[in-house]
Order: structure tokens, then sequence, then C-alpha cells
């Protein structure tokens, strides 16, 4: 079979790569070995299959910019995929390319016509520039170009014409890309995306594949819709009890795509799901950032308009809890320009680890939305986290464990484990990789102790986790410290686990429980690869905030980057957790509005609708070394390398104490 050629790469950045038949449009392949197209070029208007031969040939130049690269010297990339025209593959010459360098100047008597030329290469193909602007050639196109590599020019330097070759070319006119995949718990990697589109010349944007989901409210009592009496039997994406978002199947019918509906930026109700607030953050008209010398510099990333429409207010976030907060005076910047602007308060030299915020607003009333609606809330650090300090052990306060060696607390009814296993999401199953990780065993762990060791007040437990391929040690060290304990992990996984969705501890709380709070990312859900969109500061969610109801239950609720948390009842009781670093946390707790969160991992494995989810008292909290990206692999390529758990040693220390 041909090799899938490489047409055009961006190989600087994140480049684009696109399957044989589509022509992707990007810029120029200025890397080393990259050959220069020159001289003068013969070119001739060729029919489609079914249209009369024109045998009028014209000649022209090529672009100075415009170079030969064979594709076994180009990366491979898979995260963006281009939708251009699909255009015929050119057959081969019978002479080779050629390749040198030149000004273009395209004959009149191609103004206006869409074409496309085929270089002599069978696998090679260029885009021509008509009127000064690029075009390509589309499936119901009738006009095409060759080369004509007789006569003179024939007689350079060619490529070998056995070999598949790409040219890479400028590209100056806006298009547009379809960079991400909504379904469910997604759209991982948004921004690795996003970044690519503006680092793009001439690519205007992109889309994400779609804008809400296809649920439709069903009565649960007999199974048939609610129709227009169902009008406000739902709230925040949530449906009233007895009833739910019905997705593909719920009607009795055999032939459907299941919830692969159920694939936009909000639900069914037109809530927002986190990833349209990352979205929001990601394309944000104003932008900051924090120089040595010139201090906080805002900058204007509209195109068409400046910023008197807009409002802002300054936000300091310190780690000890402080806020300070500020009326901010945007700037009169145009479009593309920035500013260097003064901070109406002193940031303080105590209070740890500090963050930025400026929460831009509409300044009046719009069609699309009201004076003050939040238009974005760009952030930057302002000074990093200290090294921790070293607290002296407790004296004589031991700790107790029972006979499995689990650490025995009274706000806990289940004591720290290992948990290698979150619920799927739609990615993880449609992409075949949770059954790949339910072959291992991950969803099966069988816990066997392995010691127990006192050590005066300390206790260090050894464990071993047994899965199907492979066994994974684990190691606990309990230590009294005021107010508390803190607890030391680590964790091997062996060679054979090497894609894993997390590594951390998991524990169940007493009853009682019903406000997280916590200074971290937020106050949505967030992951690793989703969570640009989630600025850091002290958030306070209630527990019908803190579950996202994706229509099928999968993986939800997760919060990157916590630094600490609290878990407080109505009595003021409950407890904190200090983090040694910013980690992956997620916390269940039950919501009888939502028929009930799913407390454990295994829970929402097996359901498929929420009013399946049976409540339980308590929390359950995941407190995550490591945590893998969502990506989008069910429709689009997989998370990054950079947010993929793998085999190996994974450390990771935190504070429980009672409030």
């Amino acid at each position: 079979m041909p090799r899938d050629p490489l047409i055009a790469l961006r190989p600087w950045a994140a480049p684009e790569v696109t399957s044989w038949g589509r022509l992707p449009m990007s810029a120029v392949d200025r890397r080393p070995g990259a050959v220069p197209l020159d001289g003068d070029w013969r070119l001739r208007l060729l029919p489609a299959p079914d249209a009369p031969a024109d045998d009028t040939w014209s000649t022209a130049r090529l672009p100075g910019a415009w170079t030969l690269q064979d594709t076994d010297d180009l990366p491979r990339y898979t995260n963006v995929r281009m939708p251009f025209a699909e255009f015929p593959p050119p057959a081969p010459a019978a002479n080779p390319p050629g390749v040198h360098e030149r000004a273009v100047d395209i004959p009149a008597d191609w103004t206006g016509r869409r074409s496309v030329l085929h270089v002599g290469a069978a696998e090679s193909v260029l885009l021509v520039q008509v009127d000064g602007r690029p075009v390509g050639i589309s499936k119901d196109s009738h006009l095409a170009a060759e080369f004509d590599l007789s006569g003179g020019a024939a007689k350079r330097g060619w490529a070998d014409p056995d070999s598949a070759s790409d040219i890479a070319y400028p590209m100056y006119a806006p298009i547009e890309a379809c960079v991400a995949h909504a379904m469910g718990n997604r759209n991982g990697t948004l921004a690795d995306h996003w970044a690519a589109i503006e680092s793009t010349p001439g690519l205007q944007g992109g889309f994400i594949w779609e804008f809400w989901d296809h649920g439709i409210l069903q009565r649960v009592s007999d199974g048939r819709p609610a129709g227009r009496a169902g009008a406000g039997l739902y709230d925040n994406g949530v449906a009233a009890p007895g009833y739910r978002w019905a997705y593909g199947g719920d009607f009795g019918e055999t032939l459907h795509d299941g919830a692969f509906i159920a694939d936009g930026v909000v639900f069914p109700d037109r809530t927002p799901k986190p990833v349209l607030y990352e979205h929001r953050e990601l394309a944000a008209p104003v932008r900051i950032a924090c120089f040595r010398h010139e201090g906080i510099v805002l900058s204007n990333h509209q195109h068409f308009r400046g910023l008197d429409w807009l409002a802002g207010r300054w936000e300091l976030s310190l780690a000890d809890g402080r806020t300070l907060t500020a009326p901010a005076e945007l700037p009169d910047l145009r479009p593309g320009q920035t500013a260097a602007v003064p901070l109406p308060f002193a940031v303080p030299h105590d209070g740890g680890e500090a963050w930025l915020t400026l929460r831009v607003t509409a300044a009046e009333d719009l069609p699309w939305a009201p004076r003050g609606t939040r238009v974005c809330t760009p952030q930057v650090r302002l000074r990093a986290a200290p090294a921790p300090a070293d607290e002296p052990p407790a004296a004589h306060r031991g700790i107790e464990v029972d006979g499995e060696g689990l650490l025995v607390h009274p706000l806990l009814t289940a004591g720290p484990t290992l948990s290698l296993w979150r619920a799927p999401t739609d990615n993880d199953e449609l992409g075949g990789i949770a059954r790949r990780r339910r072959g291992w065993g991950l969803d099966s762990l069988v816990r066997k102790v392995v010691s127990v060791r006192r050590d005066d007040d300390r206790v260090t437990v050894l464990a071993e986790y047994a899965g199907a391929v492979g066994v994974v040690r684990h190691r606990q060290e309990f230590t009294p410290v005021a107010g508390g304990v803190r607890v030391a992990e680590t964790a091997e996984l062996p060679a054979e686990f090497d894609d894993v969705t997390r590594v951390g501890s998991v524990f169940e709380t007493v009853s009682g429980p019903d406000l997280l709070e916590w200074f971290g990312q937020g106050p949505w859900e967030s992951y690793p690869d989703r969570s640009a969109g989630a600025p850091v500061g002290h958030h306070t969610v209630r527990e019908d905030e803190l579950f996202t109801p994706y229509l099928r239950p999968r993986e939800s609720g997760g919060r990157h980057g916590v630094r600490r948390f609290t878990l407080s009842a109505p009595d003021a009781g409950g407890l904190t957790v200090e983090l040694d670093e910013p980690r992956q946390v997620s916390v269940t707790l039950p919501q009888p509005s939502a028929g009930g969160t799913p407390l454990r991992a295994e829970d929402p494995t097996v359901a498929t609708h929420h009013d399946e989810l049976v409540p339980r008292p308590g929390c359950v909290v995941h407190l995550d070394a490591a945590h893998r990206g969502l990506g989008t692999a069910s429709c689009g390529p997989d998370t990054s390398p950079s947010c993929l758990v793998a085999p190996g040693v994974h450390r990771w220390t935190w504070t429980l104490r009672a409030l």
C-alpha cells in the first residue's frame, strides 16, 4: 500500500498532519535540509477526469519561500486535524520535480481561478497563489495544474523521482480547524490546540464539536419523553427526581450511537460545562503577564476593537487566606497593543504563594450579555510557594492502625489506601483504554499487608496490590504532628502498568461534611490537560455544585492544582488536608438532587444514568500524586505525553487535621 504522506507541516511548534487526499494550509518549512524551489516553470490547467482536456500551457515562477522536503525527515503529529477540501492524488510524472527558488508571478489568465500545482513526484502537491491569495482545489473543482518538466528547467538538479516528497508553503488566507470533541468529561489538551491556532499564520480559529448535548428529558416511570410539560424540571444540567436526560437506546431503539450525541460544551438545558469556561479563558480578549523590569503588562488580543467596552477588577490571592481587591483602570489599547499597568495595592511580603487575577466584565449592556457579565479572568503568579518547612513530630501522640495496617481516625470510616482506578471517561471507554486497564486488573486490585513496623510514635506499613499482570508495592509512613497526622506514601508501579489513570490515596469520611473549601484551581472542575480556565484562588463549593452531571455517569468533579482543602459540616466540625505540592483532588459528597453522587470510583462504572446511583453517607476523597489527562481519544487525539502516568516510583505527602 502507498504511504500516507505528510503534505505540509509547520515544524517549529505543533504542526498539522493530514491524511492522503487532504490539503492542509500552514506556513513555510524553513528547517535545514528543505530544498528551495527556484526557476521558471511551465504550468497547465488540468481538467477533472470527466472534463475535456486543455492543452494550454503558461509560464510562472515559484515563490522564494516554497521548499521541497522528504517525508522521512518530517515528524508525524496527530494532535490537530484540519478540515480542508479534498483533492485527487496527482499522477506520477515522467520526470522528477524541480527544486529551486524565486518570486512568484502567476499568469494573468489564472486570475480568480481555483488551481493547485501537482509536482512531478506522485506524493507531492503545491498550492498556487492567484491574485496574491493561496487557493486550493475541491472534489467538485474542474481545474488542477501540473509542471512541465521538459526543456531547460529539467536540466537542473532534481530530487529522486521514486521518493515521496512534500511541499511546504506560506499561507495568508484565513482558515479554520476542527480541534476538539466535547463528549462527556473530555476536551483535554484544548489549551495546546489553541496555542497552535494562535501561533499559526492565517489560522483564525477552530471548531469544538459541538455546542450542546442532544439529551431528551424522559420520565423514568414510563420511559416517555416529558415534552413541553417538562419545562422547568431541570436545573444546572440536572433533571428533577423522576426524570432523566435520555440518549441513544433509552427509547427501545436498537440502532443508535449511545451517548455519542451528548457531545456539547453545554448540557441539554444550556448550562455551561467546565470546558466552556476553559474556552472562555483561552480566547480571552485581555491577557496579563509579569516581567522583571516592566512589571504587570496588559495586552489587547482583539483584532478589531479597543477595551472601552470592558471593565476590570484586580484580585490578589495569598496562600495564607487573604484576598486583596481593587478596581482596575484598563488602558486605552488598540487591537494588538500592550501596556505596563500599575497595581493599586502593594503586594505583601508575607502570605506565601501569591496570584494576581484580573476579573474582566462587560462595562455595558450588550446584545449577547448584560452589564457585569464575566468575560475572562486572566491570571499571573507573582510569587511561588516557599519550600515547606519540616514539622516536628508531636510528642506522645500515637498512631493507631487496625489489623490490616489501615489508619484508624475518628473522622474517617475507611483509612487511606492506594488507588489506581478512576471511573472511565467516554474517551477511556470508546478509545479502548478502559478495557485494557481492566485486563490489568486495576479495577479489582487485591491488597496484602506485608509488614507493620512501629518506631516510637511513627508507624510504617508496607503492602502489595496485586493485579492480573503485575504487583504494586505501596509504603505508608504515619507520623503524628500538631493536631493531626502526616502521611508519606510511595507507590512503585511495575512496567506492565504503563498507562494508569491515577496514582494516589483514597479514604472515606464520616457523614456530615457538605462544604468544600480549597486553595488551588477552580471553582469548576479541572484536570491536568484541562485546567487553563480554572484560576488559582480561594474557592468554596457546596455539594450541589461540586459534581459535574455528565449525561452518562463517568469520572467527574476533579480539581487540579489543589494546595490544601477543608471539608466542613454545619456544626463547624470537619477536617483539613494540606498537600506537599499542588495535586489533583476529587471529593464526592451526597447529592440527593442528583439522585446520589457517585462516592466511589466503581459506582459510575456500571451506571448508565444518574437515577441509578445510590447515595452513600460521608465523602470519598481522592488525593492523587499523578492523574492522567482526559484527551479526546474517542474522536480525535489522546492526551499529551506529559499528562500520561508512567510506571515507576511515585511519592506524595499529605497532612490530615481535625477542624
